[in-house]
């Protein structure tokens, strides 16, 4: 079986891990000059490293992705907490977290942390009993409900809606609760809040391209696969719908089977499909790093802040085991629609920093923005386009109830687009 996946990020390098496992013979294409896609680091000229386009934080539930860093030898290079702890931030309150112990069963943990929680109590509590009973016995979520409306429907509590709810629906689903789809947040919590295990959080402790890439990227070798980068496709046909044809910068090349493994834009592109399909709307993430002088480190590695326009403050200095002479902080904004400018911008996160860390002449000596505009694909009730047998779409395009665009989801996609084929040989 000789096997082309357009796309080498996250689900396209799974997908050839796995098809190469099953003795197919794989290629991979990518436009860029490096593998990686949403998930690749770039060297920062200033500083001589490597810098994530942005953060990415894992959660115990991630099986899928868990498996590939152990089969990849890669496990090494991730963190992780002995049991769930969300640090936050508020003007008002300071620092405080959601915080379970270990000694007592995790439901019975989750209400104690959660009552715990300043100006929580037994409102909050009850709240999250609701939303307990919900996930396991409640009716499914419709697929055009909002995680608004399920809350409104629950009547959740004020605080924990602003403290809880708001902060995970950012981070799990790049989306405003008004927005995001109420079926597919109840699955992440549904994974997430099985028992400490699950709950707790990761982080990787070195930039991506070699905690995350290099090793996928050498599995990938190992196994026969080539990687043909600078590789853009412009056009792919069918003969017959038997076998592939695609039309590349580099030449025409042919194959049984062709894995589409790229954003839905351009998966639409290359397949003839504008016409025929309606875009897959996405939300915009910024990624705002910022380098100090001074040594110092936010109260945990990372850090949800409230009622802000940074939402997340990665201390990646601290991620990274404190290997650097400077402090880099990371801000990350989910679903950035803000219209104002980047200088803007910057100042908001440096002030926020100024105001958690006390430190009021707090400036950066060298920052990095940016912007990716197409981050994530919301989900989405629309139907999936049927391909010929010999094309496999393995593209981000999640429907209600399924697991939004995380890393858990790029490597599950890449899972089953090799487990379709190699089914089928």
């Amino acid at each position: 079986m000789d096997i082309i996946i357009v796309g080498a990020g996250l689900t396209g390098l799974t997908a050839a891990i796995r098809l190469a496992e099953g003795g197919a013979r794989v290629r991979i294409l990518e436009m860029a000059p490096l593998a990686g896609g949403r998930t690749r680091s770039f060297l920062e000229p200033t500083l001589n490293t490597w810098v994530d386009h942005g953060p990415h934080l894992l959660i115990g539930a991630y099986e899928a992705t868990n498996k590939l860093l152990n089969d990849v030898h890669a496990a090494e290079y991730v963190h992780w907490q002995s049991a769930l702890n969300l640090p936050l931030w508020e003007k008002d309150r300071g620092f405080f977290s959601l915080s379970t112990s270990q000694r007592l069963p995790f439901p019975l943990a989750l209400m104690l942390a959660t009552y715990r929680l300043p100006s929580h109590g037994i409102s909050s509590v009850l709240s999250m009993l609701g939303i307990a009973k919900d996930l396991q016995f409640g009716k499914s979520a419709a697929n055009a409900e909002t995680v608004s409306q399920w809350v409104e429907r629950l009547h959740l509590a004020p605080m924990l809606y602003q403290d809880f709810i708001e902060p995970l629906c950012l981070g799990a689903m790049n989306e405003l609760p008004e927005s995001a789809n109420a079926a597919s947040f109840k699955a992440v919590l549904d994974a997430a809040f099985a028992n400490h295990q699950t709950a707790r959080l990761g982080w990787f402790t070195r930039p991506l391209q070699q905690a995350l890439i290099e090793p996928l990227c050498n599995k990938a070798s190992l196994l026969g696969v080539e990687i043909i980068t600078h590789c853009r496709v412009t056009h792919i046909q069918t003969e017959a719908g038997r076998h592939g044809k695609l039309i590349t910068s580099s030449g025409e090349l042919r194959c049984d089977t062709i894995v589409l493994a790229v954003p839905p834009n351009i998966r639409d592109q290359i397949t003839g499909q504008t016409q025929a399909t309606k875009p897959v709307p996405h939300r915009p993430i910024t990624n705002i790093h910022m380098w100090f002088k001074e040594k110092f480190q936010l109260p945990a590695p990372i850090m949800g802040a409230l009622a802000t326009y940074g939402q997340w403050f990665f201390d990646v200095s601290q991620q990274h085991q404190n290997q650097y002479d400077y402090t880099h902080i990371c801000a990350i904004i989910s679903a950035d629609n803000e219209q104002h400018d980047k200088a803007w911008k910057l100042n908001a996160v440096i002030g926020e920093l100024r105001q958690m860390t006390g430190m009021k002449e707090l400036t950066p000596f060298h920052h990095r923005m940016i912007t990716v505009k197409a981050a994530t694909h919301q989900v989405n009730p629309a139907d999936k386009i049927e391909f010929e047998a010999c094309m496999v779409d393995a593209c981000e395009q999640p429907l209600p109830g399924e697991f939004p665009a995380t890393i858990e989801a790029a490597v599950m996609r890449g899972e089953a687009a090799s487990k379709q084929l190699l089914t089928i040989s």
